[in-house]
C-alpha cells in the first residue's frame, strides 16, 4: 500500500477503536441512568431527563449566574468609531403564488396598496 493509503486507514481505525470504546463505557452509564428516571418528560419529543441530568443542567445554571460582563468595550473610542452600514431592504410585490406552477395556471395577485387606491 501506499503511504498515504496507510496513514488514512490507521485514521480511520483510531477513530473506530475511539468510538467502540467509548459506547462501551457509555452503555453501562446509559443502563444506571434508565433505572433512575426522574418524572419530567415531554410527551411531544420524547424528551426524558435523569437524576444526572437534572443535577447537570442545575449545576450549570448555577455556574452561570457567577458570571460577570464587562462593559467597557462600550465606552472604548475604537467601538465607539464604528459606523453603521445597514442598507434597509424594500418590500417587493409578490408576482405568482406558486412559482413553480405552470404558467397560466394560478390567480393574480393584486397587491394590497393598489386595491386601496381604487
Amino acid at each position: 500500500m501506499k503511504k498515504s493509503k496507510k496513514i488514512t486507514v490507521s485514521i480511520i481505525a483510531f477513530f473506530g477503536i475511539i468510538a467502540f470504546v467509548t459506547s462501551v463505557f457509555l452503555a453501562g452509564k446509559n443502563t444506571l441512568a434508565q433505572n433512575s428516571l426522574i418524572a419530567v418528560e415531554d410527551t411531544t419529543s420524547g424528551i426524558s431527563l435523569t437524576n444526572d441530568d437534572a443535577s447537570l443542567i442545575l449545576s450549570l445554571l448555577n455556574k452561570m449566574q457567577n458570571i460577570k460582563l464587562n462593559t467597557e468595550i462600550f465606552s472604548d473610542p475604537l467601538f465607539l468609531g464604528l459606523n453603521d452600514y445597514t442598507v434597509e431592504l424594500v418590500q417587493e410585490p409578490k408576482k405568482r403564488p406558486n412559482p413553480f406552477a405552470p404558467i397560466g395556471k394560478d390567480a393574480l395577485i393584486v397587491a394590497s396598496s393598489s386595491l386601496s387606491t381604487l
